[in-house]
């Protein structure tokens, strides 16, 4: 409302012979692009001058500014004439042209998700168990896996330490190597003397750490300092193991597609996936609304 007065004012103060009125429908769309335009300058914080601005809003529908100040005198001379209808018209107009721009947000978000979750797989899962006995067993307790490029990595085990294992400060750690000698150290955490103890970590690898290394090496049997004392024998079960893998949003993106070009409709599957989202979304607005109620 504020910047329709101020659009209001500027034109006021020019005055021209032989204007014509503006119809209340161009008004309406005048008014509605120059809030617009207002709101872009504003969010981008540009400097302009005002006419310059308005006046080829005004050409754009075959009007000029002495049209306009023409049509504003007329409102304020005929009583039963309300310049609040056409606001009133124009506010309802971007109410409703937000909402179905915030539904499309929500559509190119579901696809975002959809994709996102198609693309994620599991790249390593341990398929038995690791028991560390004897020496030559500790070298099982290192696992390297191929890098699988730029995008997230979730991984998960399930280990126990044996009562009679003498080390103490044991870690696991995730690094990444570029061939055997440069590595970065991603994750570490202490391993607990308990049964079945479980560790979970997820991180995000960008497209230049994923050119740079080109093997992740999971270590269940990580010394990391002086203090640490490494034994003899380390008595280690690793249960279970597994690395998931989702690429880049782009990337999902555009597998997500190619997957569904051969196809002039999309398949049942994708729409299902699209469905089992929006019902996501549906079911947390309820909630909310629940919320609000009470």
């Amino acid at each position: 409302m504020r910047y329709i007065t101020t659009f209001v004012l500027l034109l006021f103060l020019v005055a021209c012979d032989s204007p014509k009125t503006i119809p209340n429908d161009d008004l309406a769309n005048i008014f509605h692009d120059a809030l617009l335009t207002n709101a872009y300058i504003n969010q981008k914080s540009v400097k302009y001058d005002s006419l310059n601005i308005y006046e080829p809003i005004l050409a754009k529908y075959g009007y000029t500014k002495e049209d306009m100040h023409y049509t504003l005198e007329n409102f304020l001379r005929q009583k039963s004439a309300h310049l609040s209808d056409v606001i009133t018209e124009v506010n309802d107009r971007l109410a409703s042209e937000a909402a179905a721009l915030r539904a499309a947000v929500v559509r190119v978000d579901t696809v975002r998700n959809v994709a996102l979750r198609r693309a994620r797989h599991t790249i390593f899962e341990l398929e038995e168990p690791i028991v560390a006995k004897r020496k030559a067993d500790t070298s099982r307790l290192i696992i390297k896996l191929p890098m699988q490029g730029a995008g997230e990595y979730i991984i998960s085990a399930c280990y126990t330490i044996a009562e009679k294992d003498e080390g103490t400060g044991r870690r696991f750690t995730a690094n990444f190597l570029a061939g055997d000698s440069l590595t970065y150290h991603q994750y570490a955490t202490i391993m607990h003397r308990v049964d079945s103890s479980e560790l979970r970590t997820q991180f995000t690898i960008n497209r230049t750490m994923a050119e740079k290394y080109d093997t992740l090496r999971l270590h269940f049997n990580d010394f990391a300092t002086r203090r640490d004392k490494r034994p003899e024998l380390s008595l280690v079960t690793v249960h279970s193991a597994s690395v998931r893998f989702t690429p880049t949003e782009d990337v999902s993106i555009e597998q997500l597609f190619e997957e569904q070009f051969d196809d002039r409709i999309f398949s049942k599957r994708f729409i299902h996936s699209i469905e089992d989202e929006w019902l996501i979304v549906a079911d947390s607005v309820v909630a909310d609304s629940i919320a609000v109620e009470k």
